[in-house]
């Protein structure tokens, strides 16, 4: 090949550094076009606001809780070493918020009216199986959504926040306006940039949650404009256009 197409501009250098310790006579070009996965997430949410109320009802509403008008966080399923451990962190921190609510406990902070629903990695080898018997355990109630009823970029739109160990869905999450978490570092540029914080434990994640409540789920940092996920994405140097500059290109 003679070109390396990248997603973001803030990887360049390090893409660049790279290619440098490879033994190769042949001079690359190496080019930033974006990732059509943001253009997909971005296609996917457009519907109206009615659509997503019936969306968060089918999410967050309960017979116990009735109404879907709640702080609703949706953890992004996901799989490999250490995926089973984010969701035990997942799971604590779901109960531990629970308690504060049902015992009404004064925590320095307001823990009432969360909710929680968690989403399968797509495929049809993943069920949810051990996650249920994880929430069940630990005592978490937590909604597990069905894959047929909406898709994910819906799902993730409809909520208030997002989380998950550290899957892709993070990013293209905050892209679409929705702020998320990881419960494990990554090299992941949203991450390194401070636009997705890392909670490590239950403790941690419960006061992420709870801030991110607090600030009724504004992304990080200083945004102006309609559409901040977009300015993100801008301030990290991924273009909006994969598409056309990847067709150009060719």
């Amino acid at each position: 090949f003679d070109r390396l197409w990248l997603n973001a501009k803030s990887i360049k250098d390090e893409a660049r550094t790279s290619l440098q310790k490879i033994k190769t006579t042949k001079k690359l070009l190496i080019q930033v076009v974006g990732d059509t996965s943001f253009l997909q997430w971005q296609s996917a949410t457009l519907e109206n606001a009615s659509y997503y109320r019936e969306v968060r009802n089918y999410m967050y509403s309960s017979k116990m809780r009735g109404s879907a008008n709640c702080f609703g966080v949706l953890y992004f399923g996901g799989y490999g070493e250490g995926y089973y451990e984010s969701v035990e962190i997942f799971a604590n921190a779901v109960r531990n918020i629970s308690d504060h609510q049902h015992a009404r406990v004064a925590t320095g902070y307001d823990t009432i009216n969360f909710c929680f629903a968690f989403v399968a990695h797509p495929g049809i080898s993943f069920n949810t199986k051990k996650e249920e018997r994880i929430f069940k355990s630990v005592g978490a109630s937590v909604k597990i959504l069905s894959r047929s009823m909406y898709p994910t970029p819906v799902y993730a739109k409809a909520s208030n926040a997002t989380l998950s160990q550290g899957s892709s869905c993070g990013p293209q999450s905050v892209s679409i306006g929705i702020p998320s978490l990881f419960t494990q570092p990554s090299n992941n540029i949203f991450q390194s940039s401070g636009y997705i914080p890392v909670a490590p434990n239950a403790t941690l994640l419960e006061k992420w949650l709870i801030k991110m409540r607090l600030t009724s789920g504004k992304l990080p940092g200083n945004l102006n404009g309609s559409n901040p996920g977009l300015a993100i994405l801008n301030k990290l140097g991924i273009p909006q256009n994969p598409l056309e500059r990847c067709i150009k290109d060719i």
